[in-house]
């Protein structure tokens, strides 16, 4: 927006075109200084305003489906927010090793693996609403599972339902985004989830935090408080889902439909976009996480000597950064392309890592915490590029397959961590991740094609 000063600055208003510029030029001054003297909380809190109306406005041009699967992840994101800072402690602190942590998670794993194919193909058959339901609805008994857990043991049962839950719901997200959402509007539609759902998530740890300091420190009680806490939530959000998510009748396959995997995939590698090479670099993008995800914030705590609050705090940094920069990457990915924004978010994982090990306080552990938050919008980029790959009504067996993928590929991923952590001491776990993110990932991603200036899919109004 132009100044006073630049609307009225051609007009000769003292009949001086000369004496009139120098007031002209005193006046751009003036204002240039006082702008520079603006305190920088101001000058945040316009930018914060501005990027709320542009949000607003987004969200106000879109169809209601993506709007409530947007507040469901924000509210989502909130409720594992109080308890994932602690998720691994609570484990160990039930009396497990660090290889028996890793087959916790690989058992989560297995079952995630296990049921991807069915519910990618499956939610075409029944539709989004019903799996969102079901979803839900098994993470509020695993959720309970997890609290009341007297044995590790007990909390195989736990992942094993919540991975089971959290895979039925996130196909049925993935679809009703893409269905929702034109290809130009992706790359920003998923960020701007991703932000609203970094900003719920940033209020959670330290909200778990106070509570669990509040009982005396990282004990027992403080941390099943949480996952109740969770629970009751979890029912709230199933209430919000039955009532308002609306289901996408065109994405059914009609009555015939059975279940085939041959025919399937045959269907859907048919006469399309290189996607087994990009199946492989897909489930390398995730490797890292399955690796790292179980064992980063239990190293900060055991090796590094965090407590409640450090601990809370990372866990907060993880989602500010989501909260800052997801609306700039996504618009990145829209305009440069989605492969050049995965090269440029690749160098914030090595540095994560590396400033974990090294860390030799609180400021510099947070730090590590945040750079690992910037380096997990790889993967949300590497979602809208998947999303670009097939038609409209192929995305639900698409992700069904992604996911199996990245399942088989997440089983041992934590067990080896584990070994690697109980032989070669905590910090070797993070070595691995790093060398096959160089050597495979990186080298694969070259040759495949950018999707960002393919036709868009079909999309539901």
């Amino acid at each position: 927006m132009k100044r006073f000063s630049d609307d009225v600055g051609g007009l000769d208003l003292a009949g001086d075109g000369g004496r009139h510029s120098r007031r002209q030029k005193d006046h751009k001054v003036s204002s240039a200084k006082a702008v520079s003297s603006m305190p920088m909380l101001s000058q945040v809190i316009l930018q914060g305003r501005r990027g709320l109306v542009q949000a607003l406005d987004f969200l106000r041009r879109q169809p209601r489906n993506f709007n409530v699967i947007v507040a469901r992840a924000a509210f989502s994101t909130f409720l594992m927010g109080l308890t994932s800072p602690y998720e691994s402690i609570y484990v160990v602190a039930l009396g497990a090793t660090a290889v028996q942590l890793g087959l916790v998670n690989s058992v989560g794993n297995a079952a995630s693996a296990l049921i991807a194919l069915p519910a990618g193909w499956l939610v075409n058959r029944f539709g989004v609403k019903r799996y969102f339901l079901l979803g839900v609805a098994l993470l509020a008994v695993a959720t309970l599972t997890f609290a009341g857990a007297s044995t590790w043991q007990w909390i195989v049962g736990a992942m094993l339902l919540m991975n089971v839950a959290l895979r039925l719901s996130g196909t049925a997200c993935g679809v009703t985004c893409t269905a929702s959402l034109h290809n130009q509007d992706r790359g920003t539609g998923m960020g701007l989830c991703n932000t609203l759902s970094s900003g719920a998530g940033l209020v959670a740890p330290l909200l778990a935090a106070a509570l669990v300091a509040g009982f005396g420190g990282v004990n027992m009680p403080g941390l099943r408080l949480l996952y109740l806490l969770r629970f009751v939530g979890t029912l709230l959000m199933l209430g919000v889902i039955a009532w308002l998510l609306r289901e996408l009748p065109n994405l059914r396959s009609g009555s015939t439909w059975h279940f085939s995997l041959q025919a399937g995939l045959a269907e859907l590698f048919t006469g399309q976009a290189p996607l087994r090479r990009w199946l492989v670099v897909s489930l390398l993008s995730w490797l890292p996480s399955a690796m790292v995800s179980p064992f980063l914030l239990l190293y900060a705590h055991e090796v590094k000597g965090a407590d409640a609050y450090t601990l809370g705090v990372m866990g907060a940094a993880i989602m500010a950064v989501g909260l800052v920069m997801g609306i700039p990457i996504g618009r990145l990915a829209d305009q440069l392309g989605r492969k050049k924004v995965q090269y440029l978010l690749a160098p914030a994982m090595y540095a994560s890592l590396g400033l974990l090990v090294l860390a030799s306080g609180p400021v510099s552990l947070v730090a590590a915490a945040g750079l690992w938050g910037i380096s997990q919008f790889a993967l949300v980029v590497g979602e809208a590029m998947s999303n670009e790959m097939v038609p409209l009504l192929q995305v639900g067996r698409w992700k069904g397959l992604l996911a199996l993928a990245r399942g088989l590929v997440s089983v041992p991923a934590p067990l080896i961590s584990g070994f690697l952590w109980s032989e070669l001491g905590p910090a070797s776990t993070f070595l691995l991740p790093v060398i096959l993110d160089i050597g495979l990932r990186l080298p694969l991603l070259a040759g495949i094609p950018e999707t960002l200036k393919r036709p868009a899919c079909e999309c539901m109004s």
